[in-house]
């Protein structure tokens, strides 16, 4: 499922969700990349004082439209921390894989 696939199905099964987003600039001191990091909350609505749950994306700010991409991929990931398997799947049904440990200590 695409990001924009579980966005428009969230938005769908949750027409009362409001969201807020930041961003912040973040430099990588031993590459001197600066990359570009958006965090996402989404409450169930209106009148929630707490975020349901809390998405982040980064993406290299020389990457063409950076900002709008990592905010994507952040609303995305914010979804699927729901762990609702609706919006947390493939397009074939199965459980969309999260990295371990591992695979990020690779990136």
């Amino acid at each position: 499922m695409t990001a924009e696939e579980r966005i428009e199905l969230f938005a769908h099964h949750y027409p009362v969700f409001r969201m807020s987003s930041s961003h912040e600039t973040v430099t990588d001191p031993k590459s001197g990349t600066t990359f570009i990091v958006v965090k996402i909350a989404i409450y169930k609505d209106f009148e929630d004082k707490m975020p349901w749950v809390v998405g982040l994306a980064a993406e290299n700010i020389m990457t063409p439209f950076a900002i709008e991409k990592a905010e994507t991929s952040a609303y995305a990931r914010a979804i699927t921390n729901t762990g609702d398997p609706l919006f947390s799947t493939t397009k074939s049904g199965v459980k969309a894989p999260r990295p371990n440990r591992e695979e990020m200590v690779k990136v």
